[in-house]
């Protein structure tokens, strides 16, 4: 038996125990089922990866997920007076499928990796078959070391992502700021965005409801206290609070990395695969980045990590797959 490492620095734990089907594949010949999958992040990613893993390998499996903050990732909310409001992704296309089932559901040589944790009683650690890697390797996004691979795996890897600021304001927004001539009881549009220029103070201004709406909600008008959300590139000052609010009864900021950093000479895609049974899900983000993709690509994760351990190499690498996939596309 050989043992890699991973340490895994202030995270906390917990066990997933979801049921599910016995689905996306099937063999005639399977060899034993893994006994421990660990998860590493329980972003949108990570918790879709351990849905289709479950999946795929049944009840039996133990699967963990590591989380070092709240569950959800980079999908976040910000409670004002009694009702939720997002503060990350919250937009859903009629067309993103994976990402709307989601909502709607919810023999040779043994490897294994060693976890290692800090969690609410101190240091510890666990041993697991398949190891899933569901948040960023990249610089101030996790702390995560690898150590016993050859050849070794880099952390964290090159690139950075884009700073984003969420700010929730509860007020009165300036119509006259935004070079409106009507009345502010006769604005009706709800979203404005902005084109790519430093003087502006924000990158989009949009009226947004609670994400649970109680019974006979409607939406305030504009000259009536509300909640809008902006997303600046930088903190919003008190002096630019005031030439967009008329007036305002509080103010809510997030600071987040939101997604990589796309420059005209792009770093090398990190692997999907970063040793055997050592799964990267977050690599996908480095083609594009959005919810939709992060469910697909756990779907994919979850069904790659199934073939390579029953020895499925004829389900993986497949010649006439593109073509396929464009048909049913």
């Amino acid at each position: 038996m050989s043992l890699r490492n991973l340490s895994v620095k202030a995270l906390l734990f917990f066990g997933i125990c979801q049921v599910g089907l016995w689905g996306l594949a099937s063999a005639s010949e399977l060899k034993e089922q893994p006994e421990k999958i660990a998860i590493i992040g329980g972003g949108i990613g990570g918790k879709r990866a351990a849905y289709f893993l479950r999946q795929e390998f049944g009840l039996p499996v133990k699967i963990d997920v590591f989380e070092a903050g709240p569950v959800g990732g980079r999908l976040a909310t910000e409670n004002i007076r009694g009702h939720d409001y997002e503060t990350g992704g919250s937009i859903i296309h009629p067309l993103n499928l994976h990402m709307k089932h989601f909502v709607d559901k919810l023999g040779t040589e043994s490897s294994f990796y060693e976890v290692n944790y800090v969690g609410d009683s101190g240091p510890a650690h666990s041993i697991y078959d398949i190891v899933i890697v569901a948040t960023p390797l990249h610089e101030g996004l996790s702390d995560i070391s690898f150590s016993g691979f050859s050849p070794p795996i880099p952390s964290p890897f090159p690139g950075h992502y884009h700073h984003l600021v969420t700010t929730l304001v509860l007020g009165q927004v300036n119509t006259s700021y935004l070079g409106i001539d009507q009345k502010p009881a006769d604005f009706d549009i709800s979203d404005i965005f902005t084109t790519d220029n430093e003087a502006l103070a924000f990158n989009s201004l949009s009226s947004v409801n609670p994400t649970q709406l109680p019974p006979g909600y409607h939406r305030p008008p504009v000259n009536e206290s509300k909640v809008w959300k902006l997303f600046s590139q930088e903190p919003l000052s008190e002096e630019q609070l005031r030439e967009i609010f008329v007036s305002w009864e509080g103010v809510w900021e997030k600071r987040w990395l939101a997604y990589p950093s796309y420059s005209s000479s792009p770093h090398p895609m990190p692997p999907f695969v970063l040793h055997n049974r050592l799964y990267y899900l977050s690599a996908i983000e480095w083609a594009a980045s959005c919810m939709e993709l992060s469910v697909v690509a756990a779907c994919d994760m979850a069904l790659l990590a199934y073939h390579h351990w029953h020895d499925q190499t004829d389900k993986i690498d497949q010649e006439d797959l593109h073509t396929r996939l464009r048909g049913e596309l």
